[in-house]
């Protein structure tokens, strides 16, 4: 199972895909890389405290996109 988190830098705006599922578009302001870095941990921490969590960030001129192993 995977959550697949996309920063979309032109605007600012974090969206949660849920297997395809469902898209949920938050935090505009939360566009620094230390501002991100605590909300996702912020977000993991609190929706998974029981998981060991696996994220690997790809930076790309348009998008960021942080993967999650649940």
């Amino acid at each position: 199972m995977y959550h697949t988190i996309f920063f979309l830098v032109e605007t600012k705006k974090i969206a949660i895909h849920h297997d395809g599922l469902r898209w949920i578009r938050i935090a505009k302001n939360m566009f620094y890389k230390n501002q991100l870095k605590k909300w996702l941990n912020t977000l993991y921490f609190g929706l998974n405290l029981n998981y060991i969590l696996f994220l690997v960030i790809c930076v790309t001129k348009k998008f960021i996109v942080v993967y999650n192993n649940w």
